[in-house]
């Protein structure tokens, strides 16, 4: 699911050996993506991330400065930069914004810094296409379900899981 491997063993710990509870920490607590199995203290910046990965992330919805921005703070990972962004509404959280204003490229700005109606029609377009894009995943004829193999549904559920979470956190604030 792209944790490192220091992050699945603090969860499992937490959770006592559960599986499934470790499974929700992961998800819940969004500081656990950002573990790396180096020295907590040594960041994994990125100079410039490959076009390709930035492509992807656009792609999904997300703000090309924010998209560069979250694979330079993980180190090009796309899995965990696309996570953490979904997780935050399509910007990174202020502490990282904060480790990527100090890295030697230039600052990252997010989306939800604008204000007004245009923040929230574009997290409303977010959200939308975060939807049907899940929807393209699901296959058409229920013969096509048996070609899924558990790890694609577990994929799907995760990220379906992550989107319901942020329109409650979105919810919420309003």
């Amino acid at each position: 699911m792209g944790y490192s491997t220091r992050a699945a063993k603090q969860a499992l710990h937490q959770a006592g050996g559960d599986l499934d509870v470790a499974l929700k920490i992961l998800l819940s607590d969004p500081h656990m993506w950002w573990l790396s199995d180096s020295n907590a203290e040594t960041n994994n910046h990125q100079e410039s991330p490959s076009q390709k990965d930035i492509e992807q992330l656009v792609y999904m919805g997300f703000d090309p400065v924010a998209a560069k921005a979250a694979l330079r703070v993980f180190g090009g990972n796309v899995q965990l930069a696309a996570q953490t962004l979904a997780h935050n509404g399509g910007s990174l959280p202020a502490d990282l914004q904060l480790a990527v204003e100090e890295a030697p490229s230039t600052p990252a700005t997010s989306p939800s810094d604008s204000a007004g109606t245009s923040s929230a029609s574009a997290d409303e377009d977010m959200e939308t296409e975060a939807v049907n894009e899940i929807l393209e995943d699901i296959p058409e004829h229920e013969e096509d379900y048996l070609d899924s193999t558990l790890e694609d549904e577990e994929i799907i559920i995760a990220e379906y899981l992550s989107y319901v979470e942020n329109i409650k956190s979105a919810t919420k604030r309003n």
